[in-house]
C-alpha cells in the first residue's frame, strides 16, 4: 500500500498475500495536486492477473466547490496517462475498471488504444462527462463488455425526452453492427497496403520536371494559387498495381453483449421510469431488427460467394489477428439471435448507494459486490 498523507490521501492498495484489486482514491481538500505520474508509474508494473482497479475522484461539495479560491483536489493534469495505463501489460487481465473523474471527458482516452484491456466486462465511468456518443463508441470498443454503469453523466440529462432513450436502446442493440463496419475498413486497408507493398517496385519513376524556357514570362502567366494545399489529415490514397484482386471480405456482427446499462434518475417520478424503460425496450427491438436485416443481406452475399468472417477478440496485431472464417449458416442463424432470448440489457435509474430502487440483476449491485462498497 502506497499512502500520502497531509491535505490529499492517495492509495494504491493490494491485497497482503494476493493482489486481486488495485484502488486509487482522493479525498477532498482546499489544496490542488497533480497525479498524472502515478498512472504512468502503473503501467511500469510487470504483467499480473489483476481482475480489478479502481481509480476515484471524490467530486467537490457544495460548500467547497463554491469557493472563490478553490482549487480542484486531486487533478489529473492530462488524461493521456489514462490511455497509457489501459494498454500496459500489468492490467492486461482487467476485468472491472472504475474511473470516475468529475466533469472530465475521459471516454476518448480509454477507447483510443485499439485492443486495451481485451477482456473487460465492467466499466463504472460515473461522474465523467459521458454523452451517448461516447457510450456508443465505448460499445464497439469493447467486445465483451457486459455492465455500463454512467451515474451522473451525461446520458441522463436527456431523460425527460422519451425519444432520447428510445435511441439510447437502439444504440446497444447496434453497437456491434459499427464494430464490424470498422474492422471490415481496417482489413481491407491492410490488404490494399499489403498487395501495394509487396508488388510495387522498388523505385517509382518520377516525372521529368518542366524545362524553364530563359525569356521574359508573359503576363498571363500566374505567379500564385488560389489552390488549397493539401491537409496533413487527409488519409492517403493507396495504389494497387493493374491486375491485383484484393479479396472482397465482410464482416459478421455478432449478437451484443449488454447485459446492463445503470445510471442515475432518482428524482423523476415512477410513471416516467416506467415510460423511459418503456422507449429503452423499444429502441432495443428496433436495434435488433436492424442487426437481422444486416445479417440477411450478409448471408445472401455468403451464398453468393462472398467470404465472410466474425470477430473473435480484441487483439493488438493487423490483418486477419482476431478474426475467424464463417463456414455454415448457423453464424447468420442461430438460437443467440432470436430476439426472444436478446433480452434487453437491464436499465437500472437508482444511482449508487442502496437507497434507491435497483433493478435485479443491475450493474450497481454487480459492482457493489466487487468493489465491497456503496460510493
Amino acid at each position: 500500500m502506497i499512502k500520502r498523507q497531509g491535505s490529499h490521501i492517495l492509495s494504491i492498495s493490494q491485497g497482503n498475500t494476493s493482489r486481486e484489486c488495485s484502488t486509487f482514491r482522493s479525498m477532498c481538500t482546499f489544496q490542488g495536486a497533480y497525479f498524472d505520474t502515478t498512472l504512468t508509474v502503473l503501467s511500469r508494473w510487470p504483467s499480473y492477473k489483476l481482475p480489478t482497479l479502481s481509480i476515484v475522484q471524490d467530486p467537490p461539495e457544495p460548500l467547497i466547490s463554491s469557493g472563490k479560491h478553490f482549487a480542484q483536489p486531486l487533478v489529473f493534469f492530462q488524461l493521456e496517462p489514462i490511455s497509457v495505463l489501459l494498454c500496459s501489460e500489468y492490467i492486461s487481465s482487467l476485468m472491472h475498471l472504475r474511473l470516475r473523474i468529475p466533469s472530465r471527458q475521459v471516454s476518448r482516452f480509454i477507447i483510443s488504444i485499439p485492443s486495451s484491456v481485451p477482456v473487460l466486462r465492467l466499466l463504472d465511468l460515473s461522474t465523467c462527462n459521458v454523452l451517448a456518443s461516447d457510450m456508443e463508441e465505448m460499445l464497439i470498443r469493447f467486445h465483451g463488455l457486459q455492465h455500463l454503469i454512467l451515474d451522473g453523466c451525461g446520458v441522463a440529462r436527456d431523460q425527460s425526452q422519451a425519444t432520447e432513450w428510445n435511441n439510447v436502446g437502439k444504440i446497444c442493440a447496434t453497437a456491434t453492427v459499427r464494430r464490424a463496419k470498422a474492422r471490415e475498413k481496417e482489413l481491407k486497408t491492410w490488404l490494399q497496403h499489403n498487395a501495394a507493398t509487396t508488388t510495387a517496385p522498388a523505385v517509382m519513376p518520377q516525372p521529368a520536371a518542366r524545362r524553364i524556357r530563359p525569356g521574359r514570362r508573359g503576363l498571363a502567366t500566374a505567379t500564385i494559387s488560389l489552390r488549397d494545399e493539401p491537409t496533413a489529415s487527409e488519409p492517403d490514397i493507396i495504389h494497387v498495381p493493374a491486375g491485383i484482386v484484393i479479396p472482397k471480405v465482410r464482416i459478421i456482427p455478432s449478437p451484443p453483449a449488454l447485459l446492463s446499462l445503470c445510471t442515475s434518475a432518482s428524482f423523476i417520478t415512477d410513471v416516467q421510469h416506467q415510460t423511459i424503460r418503456e422507449e429503452f425496450e423499444k429502441g432495443w427491438d428496433e436495434g435488433l431488427a436492424q442487426l437481422a436485416s444486416v445479417k440477411s443481406r450478409l448471408y445472401r452475399s455468403w451464398k453468393n460467394g462472398i467470404q465472410m468472417m466474425r470477430i473473435t477478440a480484441d487483439v493488438s496485431g493487423s490483418g486477419y489477428d482476431g478474426l475467424e472464417a464463417i463456414e455454415g449458416e448457423s453464424a447468420f442463424y442461430s438460437e443467440q439471435d432470436d430476439n426472444a432470448i436478446l433480452a434487453p440489457p437491464v436499465l437500472c435509474l437508482a444511482g449508487s448507494g442502496t437507497s434507491g430502487k435497483h433493478v435485479e440483476g443491475c450493474g450497481h449491485n454487480i459492482a457493489r459486490n466487487v468493489w465491497n462498497d456503496t460510493i
